[in-house]
């Protein structure tokens, strides 16, 4: 009886290792995910920003073609 209680307190002292391990486990995963997402949401910032600038190139590049456009047909006729 006294070898099948220190068996069964030997293994109550594995399982609330287990399960102590295991809250770790949960902690360091949730830092993590957090971790990442405060990532996404720079990377997120970061690609409107491009986003913007390419836009804004974008619009630059055709006011000069345009410009030299009219340049052109202006000489033209």
């Amino acid at each position: 009886m006294e070898e099948r209680l220190e068996h069964m307190e030997e293994r109550i002292g594995q399982l609330v290792g287990m399960v102590a391990k295991t809250n770790s486990l949960q902690l360091e995963m949730q830092r993590d995910m957090k971790a990442m997402q405060s990532d996404l949401k720079v990377m997120r910032v970061d690609f409107e920003n491009e986003k913007q600038k390419n836009a804004d190139r974008h619009d630059e590049i055709v006011g000069r073609l345009k410009s030299r456009l009219g340049l052109y047909m202006g000489k033209r006729t």
